[in-house]
């Protein structure tokens, strides 16, 4: 017999090594199997911490530090509070409290929070992250209304300074008036110049101007009690004083003795009266020049100051520091910065009330209106500023901007997939509460509120999104619309029959999604969150969180006309407010209506609206081949 094969052998024995370290692995993953099994058995469920009675901070309640298990690292629990204002600031309006605040937003905020913050997640509902909030709004505000209190008191303190040293210049300027008009001639001077003017009538020969001095003084006796003013361009600049009565020696009879004191009181009388009016004419000058040939005398009464009536309207206007402190119908504190629009709304409504015209209610509403918009407009500045969200944007380059993105846009119409897993899709769906059909068959597509809201544009605002609407309608499917809607058909049809009985009732009747609310409603926040990543030079997904957070920094600063998306909704609450009123006249009874008008509005109703274009068409011919 042969000898074995040593090649045989040893491969004999290569086979029956293997076998045992396959055995002994065997042998390994069975007690492990067992060990995982037994380790399964013992483990128990993770019991999450639930939130104790009562409130964080009270005497009655608990301590959050102490509960969240972190009173011996205070640095991990200041260190989580941190984190919380960040998110705070981020995802909810810093301004309201919890209680005011809107619950997906919260919820959302807490997600992110317990995202950033693992820590959190081992509490329920994340309740400390939710205690750190409510202080923290709370605090916010209370600080915020102590803050707008001690500025209110500290601008009215500089009102009244501002006042009293306008009352102090005024004081000043109306002092140096008097100063500059007082009589720089003592009185000794004026009696002296009487007294020489009467001893040279009393020495004076002539008979004539005697006589004629007696029959004036018999005229202006009146004129010595009340004088009047003259406007004798060659009076003295002196004023007015009370003169004494001087006499002097007696010469001749008893009756030229009496004439020369009537003379000397009439001399007296019209010297005073000159002194008087030229007082009164340098004081206040007339706006015309008196002629110089006349010498009329006018009572003090008439003289008035005349003045342009531009330049008295332009005295009677508000300046910022007239205004109230507080808004005319509500609580609200006027901002601090001046703005025109409201300076012009007060001063339009003090000339209504005074001329008492109507319209001052409606007026006030606008103006309480206009506060409030000042007010979101400063807010959501300064968050744009903080998120370096943009106040101007390149609308003219838009359309090229988004033209290339042709490859994205025809995914989502398409793949169903892609189109499924997207966030337009997605939000679009929420906000019409999963009823397609329902939506589908409305006249109204506004009316989904939810919807409308979610396909907001970021801060592209509503300017972006009629331009993305109108490139991707226009210039995008505008050459092939036909297989556009034939493509949107196919790819709607396979989400419905892939998801079976998760949207509402099918309708024969109705249509399936137009490509004009396709676009508006999906595909213009779609191409607005890659706009925005284009922008950033971020992830898509970080530019769907940017999208939706500045959307409401877009409507105000990318609004197609200024604050009409507050003033729309305050015209709203008056219209129905003057409708609810009930009229004061009395009601008429209604005419007989002719037999034949209600037979012409029954077939108005029963009649289908006829369809608008081809999409309508291809839509129900793709919707009934499927079916």
């Amino acid at each position: 017999m042969a000898p074995p094969s040593r090649s045989r052998t040893t491969a004999a024995e290569e086979i029956l090594r293997l076998r045992e370290e396959n055995k002994k692995k065997d042998e390994q993953i069975a007690d492990l199997l067992l060990k995982g099994e037994r380790a399964a058995v013992k483990r128990k469920p993770l019991r999450k911490i639930p939130r104790p009675d009562g409130q964080a901070g009270r005497s009655s309640g608990y301590n959050l530090q102490t509960e969240m298990g972190l009173a011996d690292n205070g640095d991990r629990y200041h260190r989580l509070f941190r984190m919380v204002k960040d998110h705070t600031h981020q995802f909810l309006a810093v301004k309201d409290t919890i209680s005011k605040q809107s619950k997906v937003q919260v919820d959302a905020a807490l997600a992110q929070i317990a995202k950033a913050a693992p820590y959190f997640a081992r509490f329920e509902g994340y309740w400390p992250a939710r205690d750190m909030i409510t202080s923290y709004l709370l605090n916010m505000q209370t600080r915020r209304n102590k803050d707008l209190q001690l500025e209110a008191e500290a601008s009215l303190q500089d009102r009244n300074t501002a006042k009293a040293a306008s009352r102090r210049s005024n004081r000043a300027v109306s002092d140096g008036n008097n100063n500059n008009t007082d009589d720089p001639v003592p009185k000794r001077d004026l009696k002296r110049s009487i007294k020489r003017r009467a001893n040279f009538i009393i020495h004076s020969d002539d008979a004539d101007s005697e006589e004629e001095f007696e029959t004036k003084s018999r005229k202006n006796k009146r004129k010595e009690r009340t004088p009047t003013c003259s406007e004798d361009e060659n009076s003295d600049n002196e004023p007015p004083t009370k003169v004494k009565r001087t006499t002097a020696a007696p010469v001749g009879s008893a009756d030229e003795i009496k004439s020369r004191k009537r003379k000397r009181k009439q001399d007296a009388s019209v010297y005073s009266e000159k002194e008087h009016s030229a007082d009164e004419l340098e004081t206040k000058p007339s706006m015309r020049k008196p002629k110089q040939d006349a010498h009329v005398e006018l009572p003090a009464e008439k003289k008035m100051k005349l003045t342009h009536p531009e330049s008295a309207e332009r005295q009677s206007e508000l300046k910022w520091r007239d205004l109230p402190f507080n808004c005319i119908r509500c609580p609200e504190i006027l901002p601090l910065d001046p703005d025109p629009r409201i300076l012009a709304m007060f001063n339009k409504r003090e000339r209504l009330v005074g001329e008492g015209g109507p319209g001052v209610p409606l007026l006030e509403l606008q103006i309480c209106t206009a506060i409030t918009q000042e007010k979101e407009r400063q807010r959501h500045l300064n968050l744009g500023e903080q998120n370096g969200w943009p106040r101007e944007i390149d609308l003219e380059n838009l359309p090229d901007r988004i033209l290339e993105f042709k490859e994205e846009v025809a995914d989502m119409l398409t793949d169903p997939v892609f189109l499924e897993e997207s966030a337009a899709w997605k939000k679009f769906i929420k906000g019409i509460d999963y009823k397609l059909f329902h939506f589908c068959r409305s006249d109204c597509k506004d009316g989904f509120i939810y919807a409308a809201y979610a396909r907001r544009c970021g801060y592209y605002g509503p300017k972006g999104a009629d331009i993305i609407n109108s490139t991707l309608m226009d210039e995008m499917f505008a050459k092939n619309i036909d297989d556009v809607c034939n493509t949107l058909c196919e790819t709607l049809n396979d989400i419905v029959i892939a998801s079976g009985a998760f949207f509402d009732s099918y309708d024969p009747t109705s249509n399936l999604l137009e490509i004009e609310d396709f676009t508006s409603f999906i595909l213009a926040p779609f191409v607005a969150a890659l706009l925005i990543a284009q922008d950033k030079n971020v992830e898509f997904e970080e530019a769907v969180d940017i999208c939706d957070n500045s959307c409401d920094f877009g409507d105000i600063f990318q609004a197609e006309e200024e604050f009409k998306w507050h003033e729309e909704a305050q015209n709203v609450k008056v219209e129905k407010k003057i409708k609810s009123e009930p009229r004061e006249k009395t009601k008429k009874e209604p005419k007989a209506k002719p037999a034949a008008k209600p037979k012409q509005h029954d077939k108005k109703q029963t009649v289908m609206r006829p369809k608008s274009n081809a999409v309508q068409s291809s839509y129900g011919t793709r919707s009934k081949a499927r079916n």
